[in-house]
């Protein structure tokens, strides 16, 4: 390996570097060259920039020049010679208070921690600056960065927007089913998760499931259903029973998924922050989890009265849970139909579906079945289905099924028998080879642990949550009618009460003592207090 001395060349207008027997630089006028790209360099607001293999700075001080405000840079240097010889020439660069340097780290984790320690709120996106040959030393190691800082953003937004939306919804909900569990213990049966010792087949109201069907109803007896809520009017239309139904939606319209259901006693596996009505209606073994949709306080007090259930990873779509739900309870294989995260415009769900037949109901002379209206709110994206034909899909199904894969692909144990969507992992085309060897019992085995919840606290935490909300509520009232100045208990509570302003549209996620945040503070307080005292 070369010394690092020996990588500059003095081309007579600058110093170029020769590393790996080529020029990173210009070989004639090194300098001007790097800083002809960076001037041409566009530059944008809330912006995250990686810069990489930055070399010898030749540019970065003219990117730093003209650099937003509220953008940053972070440098990566993956060669460890070229590192080194970057920091022994630009010192001083290093302490620039919108430059990060980072080095001979391929790990994406480590340029992720420095995104959190920056605040990820800060940017709305990812750009690449490359001003040099050193990019190509490590092509592909810098693209898996980039793309994961990307994703790591694209995702806190999403989150971001979805919990603005629903995020006073699903703590109101939480508040809401954990009631009606206080108030039924003696008639609701809870239990810890079923072990099933046979194959299990999630289906989901995607067209590919009406293909399914026959399959479905030849080899009923040789695997356990999970039916996602809105597949079960499909199954019962079709004169199948799912051995379990699960819903995870925390708005009214998932009550329509089950006004066909007629036999009451088939186990729900139901989600805290869902609609609190589907419990109400169901009348089997009821198997809680609640979904880790954000960092709150809230839930570790929940988990410390023992009134938090399992906790599963945010996966946004039922089809998706119920897929990872699937592989817990058994260790044999899990297929999967009906989750096809595609469309045909006119015809978004499989026939029986609730959705399907609430657009049949629509349909009049004036109004015919295809009302394609509905189907352009979202922008289209095309793509090719398992059999390689065209497809309709979205931005938001098209990052369902890229979730799927993500989570999934290496799953030896799952496979999608679907015949139409888009593919995101295994696909059997093919179903009629497929052999079961037994028959699966009636009767389920359970997990010898004991369900965690101990839903005779719930009056308690009630009580004691009230208290924390009316001490923050008059902390902050004190301070804003001027009876004191000291807002550090203000501070302290506001982190201990963090669900009650997540869904505030604010840029930072974290407290403030800003008389506007303060007053909005006071309206939350008073909203969650009214909830919690009709429980005690």
């Amino acid at each position: 390996m070369e010394k690092n001395d020996s990588l500059l060349i003095d081309t007579g207008r600058g110093f170029s570097i020769f590393y790996r027997k080529k020029y990173l630089y210009s070989s004639t006028d090194p300098e001007r060259r790097a800083v002809i790209r960076a001037e041409k360099t566009t530059l944008q607001h809330s912006t995250l920039y990686i810069l990489t293999s930055p070399l010898l700075f030749y540019g970065v001080f003219e990117i730093l020049s003209k650099l937003p405000d509220d953008s940053h840079i972070i440098c990566i240097e993956l060669s460890k010679d070229l590192h080194k010889l970057s920091k022994s020439h630009i010192p001083d660069l290093l302490s620039n208070s919108k430059l990060i340097t980072f080095s001979n780290k391929t790990e994406p984790q480590n340029i992720s921690n420095i995104v959190d320690k920056l605040g990820i709120w800060n940017f709305r996106r990812v750009k690449h600056i490359n001003i040099t040959g050193g990019y190509s030393l490590y092509s592909s190691e810098y693209k898996t960065i980039i793309k994961t800082i990307d994703n790591k953003i694209k995702e806190y937004w999403k989150n971001r927007m979805t919990l603005i939306h629903m995020g006073p919804l699903w703590i109101k909900n939480i508040f809401l089913n954990l009631y009606k569990l206080y108030q039924n213990t003696e008639s609701l049966t809870l239990l810890p998760y079923p072990h099933i010792n046979c194959p299990v087949l999630v289906t989901g109201a995607g067209e590919s499931l009406e293909d399914s069907i026959e399959f479905i109803r030849k080899k009923r007896d040789s695997f356990k259903i999970m039916a996602v809520d809105t597949s079960v009017t499909v199954l019962l239309e079709n004169g199948i029973e799912p051995d379990y139904i699960i819903a995870v939606d925390g708005q009214i319209y998932n009550f329509y998924d089950f006004m066909k259901v007629k036999n009451k006693d088939i186990p729900l596996f139901f989600d805290l922050t869902g609609y609190p009505g589907i419990m109400s209606v169901m009348d089997g073994n009821l198997h809680p989890f609640i979904s880790n949709f954000t960092n709150t306080r809230l839930l570790n007090r929940l988990e410390y009265y023992k009134l938090l259930p399992t906790k599963l990873p945010a996966l946004g779509s039922v089809g998706i849970t119920a897929i990872y739900l699937a592989l817990k309870i058994t260790n044999k294989d899990v297929f999967y139909t009906g989750l096809d995260f595609a469309y045909k415009i006119g015809k978004s769900h499989a026939n029986g579906s609730p959705r399907n037949l609430t657009e049949l109901a629509r349909v009049n002379r004036l109004e015919p079945m295809e009302q394609p209206g509905i189907y352009y709110e979202r922008p289209l994206i095309y793509n090719k289905d398992k059999s390689g034909n065209k497809c309709t899909s979205d931005l938001v199904l098209t990052s369902y099924a890229e979730l799927l894969s993500d989570n999934f692909q290496n799953n030896e144990r799952l496979f999608d028998i679907g015949k139409t969507g888009l593919q995101s992992i295994s696909n059997l085309q093919n179903t009629d080879n497929l052999i079961f060897n037994d028959k699966c019992t009636k009767e389920d085995n359970f997990i010898s642990d004991n369900s965690k919840i101990s839903i005779s606290n719930f009056r308690e935490f009630c009580e004691n949550e009230i208290i924390l909300l009316n001490k923050l509520y008059d902390s902050i009232y004190m301070y804003l009618s001027g009876k004191t100045k000291k807002y550090e208990i203000i501070l302290e509570l506001l982190k201990e009460t963090d669900y009650i302003y997540l869904h505030f549209p604010d840029k930072s996620p974290e407290p403030s003592i800003d008389p506007g945040f303060l007053k909005r503070i006071l309206i939350s307080c008073g909203y969650y207090i009214n909830i919690l005292e009709r429980y005690i």
